[in-house]
């Protein structure tokens, strides 16, 4: 094996140990936030207010309007919809979200990296690279507009976007 063979062989393998080292920790934090989530309840579940409850709901345009719940059928379609939202705050964070669910660059190639967002690492937000393979965590992340071809444009989105990702619960 020539030098140059040797040092391709590291570099590969460098590659494939760190993206071992990064599912591993994707997976931890994974656990981590179901645990978290079992104790607490998921915040992403439906909330339905009470009888002549105020609530706040998304428009078609995305902004956000108080509500009083009277169990009428466009007040069901709101809650199956998951447009029912304790506080404005929730309400506007969550039309951050959709704002945030967009394509930012061609799909990739299977066998091709590329960077992602991760919303699971422990410390926040990260951007890690990551090896396209066309399944459904591909497809997800894709989807959610949270895969990038440059550093700078990932950091940037996290800036944008990363804290209405990140604060799951939502005020009371």
């Amino acid at each position: 094996m020539t030098k140059e063979e040797r040092l391709f062989w590291i570099e590969e393998k460098t590659k494939e140990l760190q993206l071992g080292a990064a599912e591993i920790q994707v997976e931890l934090a994974k656990l981590r936030v179901e645990a978290e989530l079992s104790k607490k309840g998921n915040p992403w579940e439906p909330w339905k207010p009470e009888n002549n409850g105020i609530y706040w709901y998304l428009s078609r345009t995305g902004t956000s309007f108080p509500e009083t719940w009277d169990g009428s059928a466009v007040h069901v379609h709101r809650l199956g919809q998951n447009n029912c939202f304790r506080t404005e705050a929730a309400a506007e964070r969550h039309a951050l979200r959709l704002r945030s669910m967009r394509p930012t660059c061609p799909v990739p190639k299977v066998g091709e990296y590329y960077l992602v967002v991760s919303l699971e690492h422990p410390a926040g937000p990260k951007v890690i690279e990551w090896l396209w393979n066309n399944d459904s965590a591909d497809r997800a992340v894709y989807n959610q507009g949270r895969v990038f071809t440059t550093e700078e444009s990932a950091e940037a989105w996290i800036e944008e976007f990363g804290d209405a990702w990140t604060t799951m619960e939502d005020e009371e």
